[in-house]
């Protein structure tokens, strides 16, 4: 799969494209039908098959501040596509200059003219263009006049509600990583890169992993969490701790901390996949640095309560 920043740096393909818009920020259950449906009709339309995932841009006033947060980072979304037969994954930053475009243009210039799309697919709701002027139906009569397909995909449902983007994003800051895996087909997780601590963790008898959280990751509420760390082939379950380390530093850097159960090691400089899996209890600041190690040890037996009760 080959990654472009903007449509401006696609080289269209000499046998078409047939290419799923939308967000895709989440690659949801739902996302997984459209991509699904585009590689089919790639194979159909004997073209290459594409992702144009839109990026909401924080300088642009038409795009919300929550818009802004994603299930899955740019970064993530190219790890998950990385293994599926999609040729290309094309991001484009929704900046003001992009959404000023008409509907008609974005179609005819930028879908038809630059990037040689011959097959589109886009959920029921998908609007486009300035002030959101084009919808699916506007597609399907652009299509009809330029000579491409169109297919538009109604909405995946769970429980008779649509999977949206917008509801996962509420039930993870709720903390529901049960329902989240439900609509999202996988387990709600947070990726990075290990950094250096300062081995305080070793010093009371739970090291940990501490990992830097970019800005456009949307995250539950601060708090300790039952966790799963996934590296090089490797999973352990685990404590995950989300916040800012009141008990150690007054003004602490957001991070997540996992200690993870049965691991002994040096993790600092390897990628760590952290799945969350149930909300324990609130980030507090302890009075002393014994009253939270007894604390850990209750939240130690609670992870294994969990796990005992996972595997039955």
């Amino acid at each position: 799969m080959e990654v472009f920043e903007s449509i401006t740096d696609f080289s269209p393909p000499t046998e078409g494209l047939a290419i799923f818009i939308g967000k895709a920020d989440a690659l949801h259950l739902g996302h997984i039908a459209l991509i699904n449906e585009t590689i089919e009709l790639a194979d159909e339309l004997k073209a290459a098959s594409g992702i144009l995932s839109l990026i909401p841009d924080p300088a642009n006033p038409m795009n919300e501040p929550i818009a802004h947060q994603f299930v899955l980072t740019s970064d993530e979304r190219r790890e998950f596509l990385s293994n599926w037969p999609v040729t290309y994954l094309i991001y484009q930053k929704m900046t003001r200059n992009f959404t000023d475009l008409s509907a008609e243009d974005f179609v005819v210039k930028i879908l038809h003219g630059k990037m040689n799309v011959k097959g589109i697919v886009v959920g029921w709701d998908f609007r486009f263009g300035k002030e959101r002027q084009g919808d699916a139906e506007f597609l399907k009569k652009m299509a009809d006049e330029l000579g491409f397909r169109v297919r538009i995909i109604e909405p995946v449902m769970l429980d008779g509600v649509p999977i949206k983007t917008s509801r996962i994003k509420e039930i993870i800051e709720a903390g529901d990583f049960r329902e989240a895996q439900k609509l999202l087909g996988y387990p709600f997780f947070a990726s990075g890169i290990v950094g250096p601590g300062k081995g305080l963790g070793h010093k009371i008898g739970f090291p940990t992993a501490n990992i830097k959280i970019p800005f456009e990751k949307i995250l539950p509420r601060r708090g300790v969490y039952i966790a799963r760390g996934l590296f090089d082939s490797s999973c352990y379950w685990g404590l995950a701790n989300l916040g800012t380390r009141p008990t150690f530093e007054q003004k602490g850097e957001l991070l997540i901390e996992i200690w993870l159960k049965d691991f002994e090691g040096d993790l600092v400089g390897k990628k760590i996949k952290v799945e969350f899996f149930k909300f324990l209890r609130d980030e507090i600041k302890f009075e002393s640095i014994s009253k939270l190690v007894e604390q850990m040890e209750k939240d130690k037996i609670s992870l294994l309560d969990f796990i005992a009760e996972t595997h039955k």
